[in-house]
């Protein structure tokens, strides 16, 4: 973890680069405790992981966010929230639909990690902004919560991929 610090602060000021670069570390290493192998692909890729068998993993990293719902006033609501835009030009948000294969969400508060979900990519196809609340509203509200821990999702795609 010191080499993570010490590359953190190399990266400057911008915060969503560093905890960004914080998520990747956290997938890269839940990945290998699984026996998945991967490598951080540069910022021109559509997907920031790709695995030994080629599985392609977007890393989306948020800390804990304290939304006010406008409709009710003084309502405020925990979650974290995730972009997925394209931005093509100023003011132009469109959902995207990305070449990769799962979606790893790193959750934290001040920088922790709390929480991991790992979704496939036809769940989140072209949703522009992704957002998981801490408490669900009901108990019949799935939403990504259903995803949570889910690596043998990946682990099974992986043994899929050793065969072909």
């Amino acid at each position: 973890m010191k080499i993570v610090k010490e590359h953190i602060k190399r990266l400057g000021g911008d915060s969503h680069k560093k905890i960004g670069y914080i998520g990747e570390c956290h997938a890269m290493l839940g990945l290998a405790e699984r026996g998945i192998f991967c490598q951080k692909l540069y910022d021109v890729f559509d997907f920031d992981l790709l695995t030994s068998n080629g599985l392609r993993i977007e890393v989306k990293t948020s800390n804990l966010f304290h939304h006010r719902d406008n409709r009710r006033k003084g309502y405020i609501r925990d979650c974290w929230q995730f972009n997925n835009a394209e931005l093509k030009s100023i003011g132009d948000h469109k959902g995207r639909k990305r070449k990769c294969d799962f979606y790893i969400f790193i959750c934290m508060h001040k920088n922790i990690l709390k929480k991991i979900y790992i979704s496939p990519e036809k769940y989140i196809s072209n949703r522009r902004m992704i957002t998981i609340p801490v408490k669900m509203k009901k108990k019949t509200e799935k939403g990504l919560h259903e995803y949570e821990d889910r690596w043998d999702l990946i682990e099974d795609m992986e043994k899929i991929k050793w065969v072909y």
